[in-house]
């Protein structure tokens, strides 16, 4: 991990912006739903359903 970041580090000082600016390579890319997203916005943060205490 942390070549990795080293890696990165040096080509963002070396100036390799396209890299940088082309990334995430392989993350997949899925439609958005924004019909969804107009009709039902979500304003505000929701809380998760709290699961059920056995009993």
């Amino acid at each position: 991990f942390i070549d990795c970041m080293r890696k990165l580090a040096e080509a963002a000082k070396a100036g390799d912006t396209q890299r940088f600016l082309e990334a995430p390579r392989h993350a997949p890319l899925r439609r958005l739903d924004e019909t969804r997203a107009a009709r039902q916005p979500r304003l505000r943060w929701m809380p998760e359903a709290p699961a059920q205490a056995a009993e």
